[in-house]
């Protein structure tokens, strides 16, 4: 089993405000944009996701994250609610960690995210890092997202990173106008080569627990065993009163 904790593998989903990250989620999730279960999906400068959601679907939870780069929340806003969803993903450790664009990412969204491993989690991170290309109209042919790829390693900042995360980038294109037969076909299409990817890398990783979050683990863990501790004396002494009373 992939998941010694409880056999979940949880995905934790980071991104820009505006990159498709939560349109992801619902993609993923297979859940309907116009749903009250849908994950808010925002515009390119202010994130709709106030707070990290989580939703487990088939073994994998997904937990989406406020945007990064959201006009209306503050920096340190922002980086505590993606500790928060940190902390949430301690109860499982981390399977995979999806940075979702629409394109290439910046000098700035990478200082961002490298921001995020030194603090909140630690250089491992990135052998546990896809890169998500949202609004890739030619997903499906494997050569064009190689050329992609490819082209990505000639800009500077790319250049860098990309060896970081294994080169592992996967292009998807779940956008376009909602409800059409269109749209659901790359849906779809987009949902299943992102699920194949993350069934294949999580295969061959155990989950990925961070000193910080092992520290968290240790806590639900020691809590829940004083948990169930107090059930069991509360059990002895309900039997106790009772054997006064007969």
């Amino acid at each position: 089993m992939n998941d010694p904790f409880s056999g979940i593998r949880t995905i934790l989903v980071v991104g820009i405000t505006g990159s498709g990250k939560s349109t992801l989620c619902n993609c993923l999730l297979q859940i309907e944009p116009e749903s009250d279960e849908a994950f808010r999906e925002s515009c390119k400068t202010r994130s709709e996701t106030r707070r990290f959601r989580c939703k487990t679907i088939g073994g994998w939870k997904i937990v989406d994250t406020v945007g990064l780069g959201d006009t209306s929340a503050t920096t340190s806003a922002v980086y505590r609610d993606v500790a928060d969803a940190c902390n949430e993903c301690a109860k499982t450790g981390i399977a995979q960690v999806l940075l979702v664009t629409r394109g290439r990412l910046t000098k700035e969204q990478l200082d961002a995210f490298d921001n995020i491993s030194r603090v909140l989690l630690d250089e491992n991170m990135w052998a546990y890092t896809t890169l998500i290309r949202t609004g890739y109209s030619r997903f499906t042919d494997s050569d064009s997202c190689a050329e992609d790829i490819e082209d990505m390693c000639e800009h500077p900042v790319m250049k860098e990173f990309l060896p970081k995360i294994g080169n592992r980038v996967i292009h998807v294109d779940n956008q376009g106008r909602y409800a059409t037969s269109e749209w659901q076909v790359k849906r779809a299409q987009s949902r299943e080569k992102v699920l194949n990817h993350l069934t294949k890398v999580t295969d061959q990783l155990p989950p990925y627990m961070p000193p910080g979050l092992q520290k968290v683990k240790t806590r639900i863990e020691e809590d829940l065993k004083r948990t169930r501790e107090q059930e069991k004396l509360q059990e002895t002494l309900q039997e106790k009163m009772a054997e006064i009373e007969d």
